[in-house]
């Protein structure tokens, strides 16, 4: 490793800054078009990666929470290897990254604002010289001071002072409450003698039991009283003999977020109840949905506008659309700041560029704060659940897909592109292959090379790899769900082997191991006849109304096309079947389940066949139902104990 040197900052743009000024007398590395390339190979551009390459070319770099996680990523890969010779930061590349250097300058001792900064901090970042785990072990830290009386500040303050004393957090806001809520949820503690015990067992009780020994029992006791109470006083928590969380609660503590957070939301969704039902189009509160996000305890907001001229135009949005939202805060800014968001979010959520955003937050902080509002949103999708609320399931899959569109800023239909992450696709060129029509799974397996190279941004080399993520995500998915069942049938002490029979076994062995189960597990009388002739379907199964015909078919690379779905029409008219079903492995194309019903052919998926023998075996499932459930005439999705659900 060369000998790095890392230059923190206060500000954001003084990084920036110094590093372009250092970057100006510096010459050009051609060894570092391979880092620029990799830049351009896995980010999207932002307003800030053009000035970043400028200096990245002359193995200078700036690092910040402005920055996209992948821009940070390689900066500080880069600076470890040795390519990257300098980095201006923000103490933000202290917090737990590894960047060792061989000098380390200092170049504050207050934040923007005037508040100094901590012994800890100080340390923390003087701490990242001499790291090399080599031979050479020596590493230089400077704290510059502009004056002698400075220095003498500086010297006596920083480095020789000791780090502030080490304070437990779990009595903060935020802190105990949400303690005690896992504590009952996970059944570790059952009444305030326990909750008072295992406090007291905490860093928190270890400290004051040493600083307050005749004041510890009183101050744990009245503030988990006080915390006890609240909760059940916020419907929470109940305490009739032990302390039980209620349903509400448990998915507080599920989705760990703050008391407040889950009763702002349940509130919010209970006086908006009957509007919710009532809604034909969930698109039309989806705005009032994020912003209610936006207004909840946890939520990270954007800064409130200084301009009167928008300040005005929020408050005539809100007067406009009022019957879509959810929520109003009472506090006047955050009433601004969570607008200000929403805003941010339903361009986001649309895919637009970053620097359309600019004047919201910086590229870093978009995500940021939309990787928050997701993990809200998806909070409020356990809320609307049963028996919280008798919602149709169509709004919890609103708010779930609501949740993901936030989660990857794009529109609905670029979300199952953005959900496979493939590395060097990011929004931008997902955008690009939606226009291009390759918006699923199904599209993208079925592409071939040379028409990927034709969307915009995607060489040669990032289609191939489409295509290896994509079959590589249809293995992983069958594989995991091979595991369930392996595992559940091995619990319930039945024959595996049935099990990685169906996942693994070829062409007419398949079919075979098929036959075995209908006959030998499920009781249905059926027959294999799929070598008599090509022309054949592969299996028959006999019942009093008639026969049915099932065609079997399976597939390494991909899924089962429309065509093989529907090749059981002409082989099977000869017997002149009640109905028609085909097996397919992993499972089918979405064309083929969209014509499933009008074609009135039955297509399950091998995991889902699987499925229905695990349940079978737990007698979730009788063999009737399985035989009706072949006739259906549709493709089933989904087993749920003794129904299955189809699309």
């Amino acid at each position: 490793m060369q000998n790095g040197c890392l230059y923190f900052t206060s500000t954001t743009a003084n990084s920036e800054e110094i590093a372009q000024q250092i970057a100006r007398k510096m010459p050009v590395l051609p060894e570092m078009d391979e880092v620029l390339a990799e830049l351009d190979s896995i980010v999207e551009s932002t307003p800030v990666t053009s000035t970043l390459k400028k200096v990245l070319a002359k193995g200078i770099a700036f690092h910040h929470a402005g920055l996209l996680s992948e821009e940070r990523a390689i900066v500080e890969d880069n600076f470890r290897k040795g390519k990257i010779r300098l980095i201006c930061c923000t103490s933000t590349l202290a917090a737990g990254v590894n960047t060792p250097a061989k000098n380390v300058i200092i170049l504050f001792q207050e934040y923007y604002g005037g508040a100094s900064i901590s012994v800890s901090t100080y340390k923390n970042i003087s701490g990242r010289a001499g790291r090399f785990r080599g031979t050479n072990e020596f590493g230089r830290s400077m704290l510059l001071a502009e004056t002698e009386r400075d220095l003498e500040y500086a010297w006596d303050n920083y480095v020789n002072a000791h780090p502030e004393r080490i304070v437990s957090q779990i009595t903060k806001k935020s802190g105990l409450d949400r303690s005690i809520l896992g504590l009952i949820t996970t059944k570790t503690c059952s009444s305030r003698a326990d909750l008072s015990i295992c406090l007291g067992m905490t860093f928190f009780g270890y400290q004051y039991a040493i600083d307050m020994p005749t004041n510890y029992k009183a101050l744990v006791t009245t503030r988990l009283d006080t915390e006890i109470d609240r909760l059940k006083n916020m419907g929470l928590i109940s305490e009739n003999g032990k302390i039980e969380t209620s349903e509400l609660g448990l998915r507080c503590a599920e989705e760990l977020i703050a008391p407040e957070t889950a009763l702002i939301l349940y509130n919010a969704l209970k006086s908006n109840e009957l509007k919710i039902n009532k809604t034909t189009d969930y698109e039309n509160i989806l705005e009032g949905v994020i912003h209610l996000c936006c207004c909840t305890t946890d939520s990270f907001l954007v800064y409130a506008t200084k301009f009167r001229s928008e300040i005005q135009e929020l408050d005539a949005l809100w007067a406009a659309r009022t019957n879509s939202y959810l929520y109003k805060p009472l506090d006047r800014d955050s009433f601004i700041r969570s607008m200000r968001t929403t805003r941010m979010l339903l361009r986001w959520i649309e895919g637009a560029n970053y620097i359309d955003l600019k004047q919201y937050a910086s590229p870093g902080n978009v995500n940021h704060i939309s990787d928050n509002i997701q993990w809200i949103t998806k909070a409020l999708t356990r809320i609307s659940e049963k028996p919280l609320f008798n919602f149709n399931e169509s709004f919890s899959d609103f708010l779930f897909n609501l949740s993901e569109r936030i989660a990857f800023g794009v529109p609905k239909e670029v979300v199952p592109i953005m959900a496979l992450r493939i590395k060097g696709i990011h929004r931008r060129r997902a955008l690009h292959l939606s226009n291009a029509g390759f918006n699923n799974i199904d599209a993208l397996l079925e592409a071939k090379i040379e028409d990927l190279t034709k969307v915009d941004e995607i060489g040669e080399t990032l289609a191939l790899r489409i295509k290896e993520s994509v079959e590589s995500f249809i293995d992983n998915e069958t594989n995991r769900k091979k595991s369930i069942h392996i595992r559940t049938a091995a619990k319930l002490n039945k024959n595996v082997n049935l099990i990685r029979g169906l996942y693994e076994k070829p062409g007419d062995e398949l079919t075979k191991h098929i036959v075995q189960i209908l006959n030998d597990e499920f009781g249905i009388n059926a027959v294999f006849v799929g070598t008599k002739d090509v022309h054949e379907p592969d299996i028959i199964v006999s019942t009093p109304e008639g026969k049915v015909a099932i065609e079997v078919k399976r597939h390494q690379r991909g899924k089962v096309s429309v065509i093989e779905a529907e090749e059981i029409y002409g082989k099977a008219s000869k017997y002149k079947p009640i109905a028609l079903a085909t097996i397919g492995y992993p499972d089918f194309v979405d064309v083929a389940k969209q014509n499933s019903l009008s074609a009135n052919i039955t297509l399950i998926s091998i995991p889902l066949l699987a499925e229905m023998l695990v349940q079978f075996w737990k007698g979730s499932i009788k063999s009737e139902r399985i035989l009706s459930v072949i006739k259906e005439g549709k493709y089933i999705y989904q087993l749920e104990s003794d129904c299955i659900k189809k699309e």
